[in-house]
């Protein structure tokens, strides 16, 4: 690997946001017009349909778990608690039969917000730098063979790193949509608590949980965009040969975004209040 290439791939983290954004995007549903979502949304799909029987057998034992207890409670004195409890177990048997498409509104609603975000930040292709390192590469040539050698291995071990951060970036970004998968196949289980008075909670952390991971994306797209306002200012690359103090601040910038990545997750289930 030459010396071009390294520093190429060195400073080219905002042309990987690009992908990472795109990445952050793709859903396991139908309003996502990406042909590699296909076989997830078919997996889901049969993992949803086995869950199915499951879900709706805790919805009918939640529901006479209810109806006894209140009946030996002498609850049933009074016609309105008859009423709310069967208005709640039919409210809770159409969200099951249609948490499908209940959660892809809910994604769908965070789609809109990233498409928003991207509209007004600007277009993707607005990340995409013009990497010039030819004043590097001529104080490069001029260097002795020793000064080569250590200039050489400094950027190489830099370089490391900076593909470190890139395989770490994807690794967040991978994992979330997999836990968007995972919440949206076993979604029946969780909300066939909402047949229970005292189980309901499990299912409203669940929605809480679910909206959280998709918020989680809206963050990261923020950060991203972030990431290339600031570090656009330590892009001086006729400098970096002689004065390494802008490339340090460069991966630094690569570092914070790397972090900020990491706590999205939590800072979105704060939001959420999960």
């Amino acid at each position: 690997m030459d010396l071009g290439q390294i520093f190429a791939d060195i400073i080219g983290l905002e042309d990987d946001l690009r992908d990472t954004i795109t990445l952050v995007k793709i859903v396991p549903f139908s309003f996502v017009n990406n042909q590699s979502t296909a076989p997830m949304i078919d997996v889901i799909g049969q993992v949803g349909t086995a869950l199915s029987s499951v879900a709706y057998t805790l919805l009918l034992f939640f529901f006479f778990y209810d109806f006894l207890k209140k009946t030996i409670m002498l609850e049933f004195v009074n016609w309105e608690n008859v009423v709310k409890l069967l208005l709640r177990f039919f409210v809770a048997k159409f969200i099951l039969t249609n948490c499908s498409i209940i959660l892809e509104g809910i994604a769908y609603v965070a789609d809109g917000m990233l498409t928003g975000i991207e509209t007004e930040a600007g277009q993707v292709g607005a990340m995409q730098r013009t990497v010039d390192g030819t004043q590097v590469l001529i104080d490069f040539a001029l260097m002795g063979i020793v000064d080569k050698i250590f200039f050489f291995e400094k950027y190489k071990l830099i370089w490391w790193g900076m593909m470190l951060i890139r395989l770490a970036i994807l690794l967040i970004v991978y994992g979330r949509y997999i836990e968007i998968c995972i919440y949206t196949a076993i979604a029946p289980i969780p909300l066939a608590t909402l047949a229970s008075e005292e189980a309901s909670h499990i299912a409203k952390k669940f929605l809480q949980g679910y909206a959280a991971v998709l918020l989680q994306g809206v963050l990261i797209i923020i950060m991203c965009y972030i990431y290339v306002g600031v570090s656009a200012n330590f892009l001086q690359l006729s400098n970096w040969a002689n004065n390494a103090g802008d490339l340090l601040q460069y991966i630094l910038c690569a570092l914070v975004l790397l972090f900020t990545l990491l706590k999205s997750g939590n800072w979105a289930k704060q939001i959420m209040g999960v």
